[in-house]
């Protein structure tokens, strides 16, 4: 008879806290986060540059992955310059080596770059 009573004072107990939910605080305080920042003024450059509609400025090199080095988008050595010319015919002269004396070393010219020999 004792288990039939402790078994029904269980279900009794358990029906009781199921139906009345129980509110706990937490004795820590509690933060929301992260926590909000303020908005830093624009320094007068930055006024300045947003009145003239003025741009930061852009990168001037591209990667390239077939030779893995960093080559400018435009001017000498420009990625977009072919690396490989056709010869035509009549052009043989192009084409030649030229020669440069400057002090002790002589340097040859190759089309774009000097070659130290």
């Amino acid at each position: 008879t004792n288990n039939t009573v402790s078994n029904d004072d269980l279900a009794l107990i358990k029906q009781f806290l199921i139906s009345h939910p129980s509110k706990t605080k937490p004795i820590y305080p509690t933060f929301l986060l992260p926590n909000e920042k303020t908005k830093k003024s624009l320094t007068k450059w930055q006024t300045f540059a947003n009145k003239k509609g003025i741009k930061k400025k852009r990168c001037r090199e591209i990667y390239d992955c077939k030779e893995d080095i960093f080559l400018p988008k435009w001017g000498r050595f420009s990625l977009k310059k072919p690396s490989i010319y056709e010869e035509k015919i009549g052009e043989e002269k192009k084409n030649e080596k030229k020669k440069f004396k400057k002090g002790p070393e002589k340097k040859t010219c190759t089309n774009q770059r000097f070659i130290k020999q």
